[in-house]
């Protein structure tokens, strides 16, 4: 991994995710793309970190991971 000052950097990540709306207005589909492994491993540990990842930490995920 990366030393921290470069994991962080803005460029590790491409923003690319697409929100879609269900038929259950409480069921959101998301879907992200990154540009390789430590892109993803930076957004997991800033999302987990932030004040949204520890305000929906309780809200069930379910989520697959290609290609790593």
């Amino acid at each position: 991994m990366p030393p921290p000052a470069v994991r962080n950097a803005s460029y590790f990540l491409k923003p690319s995710f697409n929100v879609t709306a269900t038929s259950d207005p409480l069921v959101w589909q998301v879907e992200e793309r990154f540009e390789h492994a430590a892109a993803f491993e930076t957004h997991q540990e800033r999302v987990a970190s932030s004040e949204w990842g520890q305000t929906t930490s309780g809200i069930e995920r379910r989520y697959s991971v290609t290609g790593l």
